[in-house]
């Protein structure tokens, strides 16, 4: 974890992983034609770093615990077309596919903390399509997400309440995403701008 977060990979290292195909498309667009991210604040590393040892230390509570763990940290691969989309899941339990996420109280309390349905209408990470494509690649089924808060210790089991036919939609939008980055497709902003507000009250700005 010490070594992912502090080798510096350079600028033009993009390529499709498990961690980010299920991304919005003009994200990875944005990411693909080597566009300079916004300044991170001086700290980011180190609270990317916190979050890592918080899940290192979920890993090995689960197993003090007796979860049935039935695998950990395998490398995947999940064929698309041409393209190979590779990645380490987290942890199986029950031979179902679960990731370990850290975070804020705020994203505790307002993402995680209201399920399933409301996460995934607040997915700009992507975290419903890395964990249905690792099981996808290891033909198993989706469990969820155990999600520690870095701040407080609190534990959210949030179940990944989803059906087949949504799971297929997602693999679907899966292979999208990998066939217009293959292939340079047009960019699209995916979002449209909002009124940026101020305690409430608008600013005549926009985001």
């Amino acid at each position: 974890a010490l070594r992912r977060q502090l080798t510096d990979r350079g600028k033009n290292d993009f390529r499709l992983r498990m961690s980010n195909v299920g991304r919005p498309l003009c994200q990875l667009q944005m990411a693909a034609n080597g566009v300079t991210e916004s300044r991170k604040p001086y700290n980011f590393k180190m609270m990317m770093m916190v979050g890592d040892a918080v899940e290192c230390i979920t890993d090995v509570i689960l197993k003090i615990a007796g979860v049935n763990i039935t695998s950990r940290s395998d490398d995947v691969e999940l064929n698309v077309g041409d393209t190979t989309i590779r990645g380490t899941d987290d942890i199986e339990i029950d031979d179902k596919v679960y990731d370990i996420k850290s975070c804020s109280p705020w994203a505790f309390s307002n993402k995680w903390n209201k399920g399933y349905e409301h996460m995934k209408k607040n997915d700009d990470f992507g975290y419903v399509g890395q964990l249905i494509g690792y099981a996808k690649a290891k033909d198993k089924q989706p469990g969820g997400w155990i999600v520690v808060c870095k701040s407080t210790g609190k534990v959210a089991v949030v179940d990944c309440d989803t059906s087949m036919e949504e799971q297929v939609s997602v693999v679907q939008n899966i292979q999208q995403n990998v066939e217009a980055i293959r292939s340079k497709a047009e960019f699209k902003r995916c979002f449209d701008p909002i009124d940026d507000k101020w305690r409430g009250k608008p600013t005549g700005l926009k985001i």
